[in-house]
C-alpha cells in the first residue's frame, strides 16, 4: 500500500472524520418543533428545524436576582454576547417589543436539523437566534391503543 493511501486511510479512520459508524450530534426530540436561523461567532446563518436550547422549547437564565425561563412562544429573537467565564449575555427580544437581558450559560447548547445534516452549538459561540416558526406539535412515538370493543 502507498504512503498516500495509508495516510487516507488513516484520517477517515479517525472519529469525526468519515467512515466507520462514529456517533453522530443526537438532536433531543423537544415536545413541540420549532424553526429558526442561528447565526455563530464566524457570521454563518444556520436555518434549523426541530431547534430547542439542551432539548427544551425556552430559554432559561438569570434575570436581576431572580431566575427565569421564557417560552420560544414569546420570543421574537435573541441577540448573544458573550460575557465572564461561561456566561453569555441573552438580549431576548420579546414578541411584543420589549427587551429583557438574561445571564445565560454559554455552556449549554443548541440544536437542530438541516437539510444536510444534525446541528450543535454551544451558547457561548452564538450570535444570533431569529425565531420563523413554530410550534408545530410532535407526534408520539407510539400509537395509543384502541379502545377494547365491546361483544354483543
Amino acid at each position: 500500500m502507498n504512503v498516500l493511501a495509508a495516510a487516507a486511510l488513516a484520517l477517515f479512520s479517525m472519529p469525526g472524520l468519515g467512515g466507520g459508524d462514529e456517533e453522530g450530534i443526537e438532536v433531543p426530540a423537544a415536545t413541540e418543533m420549532w424553526k429558526a436561523t442561528v447565526v455563530d461567532s464566524t457570521l454563518t446563518e444556520t436555518p434549523l428545524d426541530e431547534f430547542s436550547m439542551e432539548g427544551f422549547t425556552h430559554i432559561q437564565g438569570k434575570l436581576g436576582a431572580g431566575e427565569i425561563s421564557i417560552r420560544f412562544a414569546d420570543i421574537a429573537r435573541v441577540d448573544f454576547e458573550p460575557t465572564e467565564k461561561s456566561r453569555s449575555l441573552a438580549l431576548v427580544q420579546l414578541k411584543d417589543g420589549s427587551v429583557k437581558k438574561l445571564s445565560v450559560d454559554g455552556r449549554a447548547a443548541l440544536y437542530g436539523k438541516t437539510g444536510f445534516g444534525s446541528y450543535k452549538v454551544l451558547l457561548k459561540d452564538v450570535k444570533r437566534v431569529v425565531f420563523s416558526g413554530g410550534p408545530v406539535t410532535r407526534a408520539s412515538p407510539t400509537p395509543k391503543a384502541a379502545a377494547p370493543v365491546k361483544q354483543p
